[in-house]
C-alpha cells in the first residue's frame, strides 16, 4: 500500500511539474542529498523497521501505542533542534499523552461473576 501511495504521488508530482512548466532540477547541491538521505534513512527507513520489529515481537496492539508518542517526538525535536519554545501548557500535554498511553494499556480487573444454581 505504501509504495503505490509514493508512486502515485510521484506521478502527481511529476504530471504537476510538467503542466506549470517548471523544470527539474539538473543538478542537486550536497545539502539537498544529505536532507533526502536523511527524511528517506531516519525518518521512513528504519521506523518503518522498527515497527515491523515492535508488532512482531509485542504485539499490535502494543505497537500502536507508539502513535501515541509522535506529538511528543515532534515537540523534543523542535525544542532541542529548532530552539522551539517549551512551555506549561506542553508540558501539561505531555502528561495528557503518557496519561492516554497509560489507560489505553490497562485492562479492565476481572470481576467474579456469581452463578446462580
Amino acid at each position: 500500500m505504501a509504495t503505490g501511495q509514493l508512486v502515485c504521488g510521484t506521478a502527481l508530482l511529476w504530471i504537476a511539474t510538467l503542466v506549470s512548466g517548471t523544470s527539474l532540477p539538473t543538478h542537486l547541491s550536497s545539502p539537498t542529498v544529505y536532507a533526502i538521505l536523511g527524511v528517506s534513512v531516519l525518518s521512513t527507513a528504519i521506523p518503518s523497521l522498527l515497527m515491523f520489529w515492535l508488532v512482531r515481537n509485542a504485539g499490535a496492539f502494543n505497537a500502536s501505542i507508539l502513535a501515541f508518542f509522535i506529538p511528543v517526538s515532534a515537540v523534543i525535536l523542535g525544542v532541542g533542534l529548532l530552539q522551539d519554545p517549551l512551555t506549561l501548557a506542553t508540558v501539561g500535554g505531555f502528561a495528557l499523552v503518557l496519561l492516554g498511553a497509560a489507560l489505553s494499556t490497562t485492562r479492565p480487573a476481572k470481576v467474579a461473576v456469581k452463578q446462580e444454581t
